[in-house]
């Protein structure tokens, strides 16, 4: 065997062990970045453990009139909240945190802001002339809804119109 064979060889040896050794470290790191997004994502949600404790201290049924008795301080926390779930909603569409990750641990604060806030929400649509204002969120409450019905029968839930129903088909796909 000459030299050349031989560094023929030794490369062919060189990348077949290399490919799978790469293919690991791909996987490592992108289980790694997964992990920090999730640990993200918790952070942002736990953030506002106080006000899901507001909502429910104080807005214990969907009423509208009392979301707007409510103080302007609590009226935009609960805003806040809503838009934390909205950006979430936006995430599990796009692919970067899975349904079931929230669906865990989540299914219930999500439902339960989704039927005591959605009558302001709609309010806020209607004013604006906004339909897709905060829709992640309620898509988000739906799938939560489904999996509370699911799973967690005779806890608070919320009816899906026809409409919403066709809305939530297609944010599905």
């Amino acid at each position: 065997m000459d030299t050349i064979e031989i560094i023929k060889l030794f490369g062919a040896v060189v990348a077949i062990v290399g490919i799978p050794l790469t293919w690991w470290r791909v996987r490592v790191a992108e289980r790694a970045l997964r992990a920090d997004v999730y640990f993200r994502v918790l952070e942002m949600l736990e953030a506002n453990r106080d006000v899901r404790h507001l909502l429910e201290g104080k807005l214990p049924k969907p009423d509208l009139k009392l979301f707007e008795s409510l103080s302007p301080d609590e009226q935009k926390k609960l805003d806040g909240l809503a838009r934390v779930y909205d950006q979430v909603g936006l995430l599990v569409k796009h692919g970067a945190i899975p349904l079931d990750f929230l669906m865990d641990f989540y299914s219930r604060p999500l439902v339960v802001a989704w039927s005591r806030l959605s009558p302001h929400i709609r309010c806020v649509r209607e004013q604006r002339g906004q339909p897709g204002h905060m829709v992640k969120f309620e898509m988000l409450a739906i799938e939560a809804k489904i999996h509370r019905d699911k799973h967690h029968k005779g806890e608070e839930t919320f009816n899906i119109s026809t409409e919403d129903n066709r809305r939530w088909k297609t944010w599905r796909k």
